[in-house]
């Protein structure tokens, strides 16, 4: 039982990195801000 989950292990840990990326990238997209921007998600700025 103990050894198929430490078989499965390597695998989890071999994408954590990719799962970081992707969310790195869709908060980056989200909190992108123009220079004239005070307030991304204010409605008055669209």
């Amino acid at each position: 039982m103990a050894g198929t989950s430490l078989l499965a292990l390597p695998g989890d840990i071999a994408s954590v990195p990719g799962d970081v990326a992707l969310m790195t990238k869709a908060v980056t997209r989200k909190r992108a801000v123009l220079p004239g921007e005070m307030f991304p998600t204010d409605i008055r700025n669209t």
